[in-house]
């Protein structure tokens, strides 16, 4: 089995990436989607969420395995975070360093595991910041798997929420969980710059598609983590909780499955 750790000083050459308009990423990290700007904030939340959960729910539960188009690693964000819901209500930065998820955001992860309790999953794979840990928490629980912290799996850099907290304070906080392979300071390498660079943040993103395809157990893997990840992987911008199935290609790549 592998776990996938950081990778963040193997930046190298990598294809031409669209940057995300300012606006795009305010959407994002507000944890909503442009159509979800004029609606009245809290609703709009728990409305979204619910829909998303309804397309994958049928009058028999949760979508059968039978439906399922083969092996698929599911890619889940996380709940609504602190920094997601003040930085929703302002546009500004609200200084919360590793923020942890919001009442809502804890009732986003519970109904995620009931969700996907029925999916065949048989590992987790989780980033290191504490939404991502609370996120992944009730649905290991549920499914009685352990979770795997993988930094290379984290938000890219780029604002208060993704300075982590230090490992030595994660263990005391998360004392179940196998730390070891962290550097302490994990999120950043030394002499980085505070927002992570194009080319780091690919090599990053390369790295995990790259060691998914030679990784046999890569199938029924539920990977926790953040929406600039998801969308470097999958191209898929999705609000907080939201998930894409993935599969893997002839030549070896995680491509998103329509639905």
């Amino acid at each position: 089995m592998h776990v996938y750790g950081d990778v963040r000083r193997q930046a190298g050459p990598t294809a031409s990436r669209r940057s995300a308009s300012r606006a795009e990423i305010a959407r994002a990290y507000a944890g909503i989607s442009a159509a979800d700007d004029e609606r009245p904030r809290l609703r709009a939340e728990v409305a979204r969420y619910r829909a998303h959960l309804a397309s994958r729910l049928g009058a028999a539960g949760p979508f059968r395995r039978s439906a399922l188009p083969g092996p698929i690693m599911i890619l889940l964000r996380h709940g609504q975070s602190q920094f997601n819901l003040h930085f929703h209500a302002t546009g500004v930065d609200p200084g919360i360093v590793d923020a942890p998820l919001t009442p809502l955001g804890h009732e986003q992860a519970e109904a995620a595991a009931r969700a996907l309790a029925a999916q065949g999953l048989q590992r987790i794979l989780c980033s290191p910041l504490t939404r991502a840990l609370q996120t992944a928490a009730p649905i290991a629980d549920r499914l009685d798997l352990p979770v795997l912290v993988t930094p290379a799996v984290r938000e890219r850099r780029g604002a208060s929420c993704d300075i982590g907290t230090c490992r030595t304070d994660l263990a005391l906080a998360w004392p179940h969980l196998d730390l070891a392979h962290l550097d302490e300071v994990w999120w950043q390498g030394e002499g980085e710059a505070d927002e992570e660079a194009d080319d780091v943040f690919a090599a990053r993103t390369d790295a995990f598609r790259a060691g998914m395809a030679a990784d046999p157990d890569w199938a029924h893997t539920l990977v926790v983590c953040h929406w600039g990840f998801i969308a470097a992987v999958t191209g898929r911008n999705l609000a907080n909780c939201e998930w894409v199935r993935c599969r893997m290609d002839a030549g070896g790549r995680l491509v998103a499955v329509e639905e």
